[in-house]
């Protein structure tokens, strides 16, 4: 349990605390209004006296009382506390104007002087005697500490905050001064701490303001407690750091609940402090890990089997080859991604982590910084900042090129609006748009559909050859592609002659259209020599061996955009172009690591044939080594075991799997689940509505799944029937993962899609055992004979749609739903729906097992599951923004997102401002693109 706590819910009347030797300020300066009202002033005799520490029951001799009892500071000693017009008015009171301001008027000067005198007289008799400060004694051993102010806080557990100047003896209001609490923490996992909690480093005249900025943070207001994490201090009035103990900022005021304040360990034993004295560079202080922290990033790293797995592959692996690292869902790609650039982070190195999704460079970022600490000469970026960054980099010798989002051509959005807020749809203003009826009635009668020729576009100009002629391939050398690239001869012409349309459209516009592919040629051409040679030369050779110049700065270290090392995740959304450009950012041809799985390429238009990297790299070797095998400067490496999710879920992947491997030649894996789980379960509906009826589903904390062109539907029927449960696309769940998912709807949506029929056919081939062959067979699966499965020319369009499930089918780590209705997919042919026949068949597989009602229960969300559902939101919102959804329906995204944030569920008050800020912002931007549209 959490002990925050908000306004409207005041805490209990504290005891009294004792009057503070910093001043009577020292427990009215809290924000609490409720535990202010109950600070009563009470003469503590207690702590470090002339004589050294002496507790709170102990009896001093009147003397010594009296150096103990520190006056209270001057008024202009707390520039910036929270204090009462009572507590100014006796401050006023309490001091004259000959007073100095260092700390306490002429009390605290004769105690100091007093102090002084008895260390002296010790050094002269050859004591070991302890003197005011941070100075080393002679005879003693190790630094003796002198403080000259102390003040008792807390209210459930009181400790006490010291405060001690770095230059001893004198002390004026310009002495810099440390502000620090004794401490002992919990024992986790048989590891205790002892030591000193540094607060903070402040001159003199600030050492009040600092103290109350301490009391100010309401730390103690944040403290995790359970019956394991008691223990006695060592000492009284030590504070005493929990397990989960949270340290807020000393500049918050805020009463919401916060994230811990980061806490560097410095360890005496291990010799930390002789290398800060030292001004150590390469030193960088451990972070302290709450124990919560710790077990959470245990379940989301899986530190276990997966990361003992992991280092034995990295262990195995050669440093001095590139590496192709392939393996299903929830294999650990990711992770054993971070822990490469975990074990490669150093001073020398300048390292790039790159991915097409924001929240995975965020994943992966943090996944560093959690093994490694603070990293430095790490790169993280999108694929689309990278390409921006590099783009704002060039300079075409006639003029500078800008690729402003407006007037990037995508394939469509995912709203069926047409073109998106910040650019255009292919599909609609090209295809539909500008192409003539007997151009679309062509495409028609040989069966190329927009997507297929979308994705031949992407071939022509993302071509590994494009990366050595700058241009895009030429008629010859497309139609003399392997089968592999899909499209027979007559469908390679017609959509050649359809790119000759579609390029000469992109440059006859005053717009200056441009797609991905133009915006990589355009680095290539113009982002410097190693990009725009032929033969691909390295920076380090170039820089260290040719003498080039502009590539390496002076501290040695390379000049961005070239790094020593560049690491890909989820390659397999990249074109051979994409990755021939990542290569030549690196040392060498051996110094890449790519993350992939061919099986979840969802990004439009992309499609990573077998093969494709080994041509890349090859291509990339220079011409008197082309005779050399790619083996020797590529390793691949397979991941077996997947950590996500368990055998029955994973059972329903590898079938779809086996399905692309079939009919599309897409790598095949063998993965193994470490637990058996539940089956997934499937749940036909009538119609759409019925979802929101609890007799069919209940279940608020299942994340629902769906084809990302009936996204829009499917939210807007959530929003009309109050369905509270999260809805995301394809595309945006990919690289995340849930403990319940349900898929809605894909079935429907392929039937919609018109590819009915070939469902059908590749779904009864799961019972045949002819293995992965297309050929003929005389087999029948419930009295019907299987056809001819080899759909790489025929039915291209049912691979992405295969990879699409494949995708949302492992996103989930417990329970998985498929959930259709018969409403949608059967509104213009008679009999059963393509989503009653797949959920019928995979029964009889024992895939999944059908049922009337799904129950998922209603499980209570903690604050921080409500605060990343609440981010998932956000995202949604701006996705939605992004794609041209109404204004209506993304404001809706972002209330529903700070409702996450609010006191009785996240209760994040820094997010929830983020999000208004955010929504604001977007409603703004809407203006100006409306203006903008509207007058130019």
């Amino acid at each position: 349990t959490c002990s925050f706590m908000l306004p409207c819910c005041p805490p209990p009347p504290p005891p009294p605390p004792p009057q503070s030797q910093f001043g009577a300020a020292s427990d009215a300066g809290r924000t609490d209004p409720a535990a202010a009202s109950s600070t009563a002033a009470t003469t503590y005799r207690g702590g470090y006296t002339a004589s050294g520490y002496v507790p709170a029951t102990s009896t001093l001799p009147p003397e010594e009382l009296a150096d103990a009892s520190i006056e209270e500071i001057p008024e202009h000693d707390l520039d910036g506390a929270e204090l009462t017009e009572e507590m100014k008015s006796k401050m006023k009171t309490s001091h004259t104007e000959e007073e100095e301001a260092s700390g306490g008027g002429q009390r605290f000067k004769e105690m100091m002087e007093k102090a002084r005198k008895s260390v002296q007289q010790q050094q002269q008799q050859g004591g070991a005697g302890a003197g005011a400060g941070l100075a080393k004694q002679s005879g003693g051993q190790g630094t003796v500490v002198r403080p000259h102010r102390r003040a008792v806080c807390g209210v459930r557990n009181q400790f006490e905050i010291l405060c001690a100047a770095l230059e001893p003896i004198t002390i004026t209001p310009k002495s810099t001064v440390v502000h620090f609490t004794p401490f002992v923490s919990s024992e986790i996992r048989g590891q205790a701490e002892v030591g000193v909690l540094v607060w903070a480093i402040s001159s003199e005249s600030k050492a009040s303001y600092v103290k109350a900025l301490i009391e100010q943070a309401e730390f103690k207001r944040n403290k995790v407690e359970d019956d394991e994490d008691r223990f006695l201090p060592h000492s009284p009035f030590c504070l005493e750091l929990g397990r989960d103990m949270h340290l807020l900022d000393l500049k918050s005021t805020s009463m919401w609940k916060a994230g811990p304040m980061t806490i560097l360990k410095i360890g005496v034993d291990t010799g930390d402090l002789a290398r800060l004295e030292e001004d150590d560079a390469t030193f960088t202080p451990r972070t302290r890990t709450l124990e919560s922290e710790r077990q959470l990033r245990e379940q989301l790293f899986r530190r276990t089997a997966e990361i003992e797995e992991n280092e034995e592959i990295l262990h195995d692996t050669r440093p001095d080859l590139s590496t192709n690292l392939f393996g299903g869902a929830g294999t650990g790609k990711t992770m054993l991604l971070i822990q490469k650039v975990a074990c490669e982070v150093g001073p020398h190195r300048r390292i790039l982590v790159v991915t097409r999704l924001p929240r995975l460079i965020s994943f992966i970022k943090g996944g560093v910084r959690a093994q490694c600490g603070i990293s430095t000469g790490v790169d993280y970026y999108t694929y689309n900042d990278l390409m921006t960054n590099l783009a704002r980099r060039c300079h075409a010798d006639d003029k500078h090129t800008t690729f402003s989002a407006f007037n990037q051509v995508t394939y469509d959005d995912t709203t069926g609006t047409g073109a998106s807020a910040t650019g255009l749809s292919f599909q609609r203003e090209f295809v539909e748009g500008h192409l003539s009826v007997i151009e679309l009635s062509s495409m028609s009668r040989h069966d190329i559909e927009p997507l297929t020729l979308w994705t031949a576009f992407r071939e022509i100009k993302g071509h590994v050859n494009c990366s050595i002629t700058k241009k895009p391939l030429e008629r010859e050398m497309f139609m003399t592609l392997p089968k592999s690239f899909g499209l027979n001869h007559t469908q390679r012409s017609i959509a050649y002659d359809l790119y000759e349309r579609y390029d000469a459209w992109l440059h006859q516009s005053e717009r200056l259209l441009w797609d991905e592919a133009d915006r990589v040629m355009y680095v290539m051409k113009f982002g410097g020599n190693v990009f725009a040679d032929s033969e691909f030369v390295p920076w380090e050779e170039r820089s260290f061996k040719w003498g080039e110049e502009g590539l390496v700065g002076s501290d040695g270290l390379p000049l961005m955009p070239f790094y020593h090392l560049v690491h890909v995740d989820e390659a397999q959304d990249f074109t051979a172009l994409d990755v021939a450009l990542f290569i030549r950012m690196s040392a060498s041809v051996r110094s890449v690591f790519l993350g992939a799985d061919p099986a979840q390429s969802v990004e439009l238009g992309i499609r990573m044939r077998d093969g494709a990297l080994n041509s890349t790299f090859h291509a990339c070797l220079p011409e008197h080594k082309k005779d050399m095998q790619v083996k020797t400067i590529l390793q691949s490496i397979a991941l077996k075991t997947n950590h996500r999710t368990h055998a029955q879920n994973l059972d329903l992947s590898k079938a779809i799997r086996k399905l692309l491997s079939r009919s599309f030649h897409v790598p095949g894996n063998n993965e193994n689940a470490l637990v058996k789980g539940p089956i997934p379960e499937a749940l036909l509906l009538k119609k759409v509505a019925d979802i929101a009826s609890t007799s069919k589903f209940k279940g608020a904390n299942v994340v629902f799944i769906a084809p990302d062109e009936a996204l829009p539907t499917l939210r807007a029927l959530f929003l009309k029937h109050s369905v509270k449960n999260d809805v995301m696309g394809v595309r945006e769940a990919k690289g995340l993962e849930f403990e319940d998912v349900a898929l809605f709807g894909f079935f429907a949506y392929f039937e919609q899609c018109g590819t009915a029929k070939e469902w059908q056919n590749v779904i009864r081939w799961l019972f045949s055992n002819t293995g992965t062959k297309t050929t003929e067979s005389s087999e029948k699966v419930n009295s019907v004979s299987l056809e001819p499965c080899d759909y790489e020319l025929t039915c291209p369009a049912l691979e992405g749609q295969a990879m699409m499930l494949y995708t949302a089918l492992t996103r989930a780590r417990q329970h998985l739903y498929i959930i259709e209705d018969e409403e949608s997919g059967v509104k213009q042919r008679r009999g059963a729906g393509l989503g009653d026949f797949s959920l019928r068949h995979l029964q009889q597989l024992r895939l999944v097992k059908k049922v009337q009602s799904i129950d998922a229960g209603e499980v209570e969300m903690s604050p921080q599951e409500h605060n990343a559902r609440g981010v998932l939101l956000v995202n949604q919102a701006v996705a939605l923004s992004n794609k041209g959804a109404e204004t209506e329906m993304v404001q809706k995204k972002f209330e529903e997102a700070m409702d996450r944030f609010r006191p009785d569920k996240g209760c994040d008050a820094s997010l929830l401002y983020q999000a208004n800020k955010h929504l604001d912002a977007i409603l703004m931007k809407r203006e100006l693109v409306d203006e903008l549209k509207m007058n130019f």
